[in-house]
């Protein structure tokens, strides 16, 4: 059976909402870990990403400005104020809030990832680990005290690294030290970037598309990206990538599990 590309589209709103995926070839086996929206916040909105035991949420903010709480993020006492380019990851504590307290629209980049075997992510409230499954594993301990767990990053003090000739650029955001469900990136990659065949044998891929556009292969199968979609990419599926020409191609990848987001780090 051949693995599936499946291409949502997010849509704006108080609440992220998905459109169904729409299926190009057979479903995988295993549920997807993974669903990825665009959340937009009108002045005075506020959102509480819908985190778990068992689901992480990571917010990449695109435009406007937000003030944030959560473990690890900001105290209530002293939120914090994400601009963009600004990356988050909320998790098992369920503290988290963000909030738009200007005077016009906040649009950001979210990805519900949940652990595996616990079934698909939800986009309101986590669900629960499927019948059978042992309670999901509670992070590490961190007893390194110069040592915190990634919840925080940005574009402005995250380098690009180089890919593919330098005709594509990542700047790692949230990656497996400390994001170990999600690992997040934002690309920036020149017209006509062609991007060879590969696979990742562990982890899955997804592809929010904001710029530019291309054709994507998975398993001999293509599909045409446009701004606004996103493409599911399974584990260990071959896949490639081919940009349009004429205008720069820019989107936020999510790998589940994190790590191959970044090869320094091993993955």
């Amino acid at each position: 059976m051949q693995p599936a590309i499946r291409v949502l589209t997010g849509v704006g709103g108080l609440e992220p909402q998905v459109l169904q995926p729409a299926e190009l070839t057979p479903r995988p086996a295993e549920p997807a870990r993974v669903r990825v929206a665009s959340l937009t916040l009108d002045p005075g909105g506020s959102y509480r990403p819908p985190t778990g035991a068992c689901q992480d949420v990571l917010l990449l903010v695109r435009e406007g400005e937000l003030r944030v709480v959560g473990a690890g993020i900001a105290p209530a006492s002293a939120p914090g104020t994400l601009y963009p380019g600004d990356a988050v990851r909320f998790a098992a504590e369920a503290d988290g809030l963000v909030q738009n307290l200007g005077d016009r629209q906040a649009r950001s980049v979210v990805a519900f990832v949940r652990a595996e075997g616990a079934g698909e992510p939800s986009l309101t409230e986590p669900g629960p680990t499927e019948p059978g499954d042992m309670a999901c594993e509670a992070e590490p301990e961190d007893r390194d005290p110069l040592r915190r767990e990634l919840r925080v990053a940005s574009v402005r003090t995250t380098p690009a690294l180089d890919d593919h000739g330098g005709a594509l650029r990542a700047r790692v955001l949230l990656h497996a030290d400390g994001a170990r469900r999600g690992g997040l990136s934002l690309l920036e990659g020149d017209p006509g970037l062609v991007v060879a065949e590969h696979r990742h044998a562990e982890a899955a891929e997804v592809l929010f598309v904001e710029r530019g556009g291309g054709a994507l292969t998975v398993a001999g199968r293509s599909v045409r990206l446009a701004p606004g979609a996103a493409a599911y990419v399974p584990a260990d599926a071959l896949h490639a990538f081919v940009a349009d020409p004429g205008e720069p191609f820019v989107a936020v990848r999510v790998f589940i599990p994190s790590g191959p987001e970044d090869p320094s780090r091993g993955g």
